[in-house]
């Protein structure tokens, strides 16, 4: 009984660490193509695939209006998040910001300034 409890408690005590190791995403690296195809990579470090712990949501907003919202049940690699959108309505001068948010704690932001976009 007594290693029952105390089992209990150390399960217990390891759930309310693990938002302790989630972290949110260190980076975000956006470009735009003449295609007008976005590339997004997230740089979120993960202990092991297939955990809780990964990129759970990432949201791209097109001028403060939010356009894709896309969540995922695991991570490209253990080290990064990859997507790719194309953002058809995207002009010279918009700005498209993209929001990646950690399946545990945490979220990023990063904004990217449309440059002029030739043949697409």
């Amino acid at each position: 009984m007594k290693s029952t409890i105390a089992l209990a408690a150390i399960v217990f005590l390891a759930g309310l660490a693990a938002p302790v190791w989630a972290t949110p995403p260190d980076s975000i690296a956006l470009s735009i193509d003449s295609t007008s195809f976005l590339s997004v990579e997230i740089h979120h470090p993960v202990r092991q695939l297939g955990s809780a712990h990964y990129i759970g949501q990432v949201t791209v907003a097109l001028n403060g209006k939010t356009i894709i919202t896309q969540d995922f049940k695991s991570q490209s690699s253990l080290e990064w998040q990859y997507v790719y959108y194309r953002v058809i309505d995207a002009r010279e001068g918009d700005k498209i910001t993209v929001t990646a948010a950690c399946s545990l704690t945490g979220k990023m932001s990063e904004t990217l300034v449309v440059p002029a976009l030739s043949g697409g």
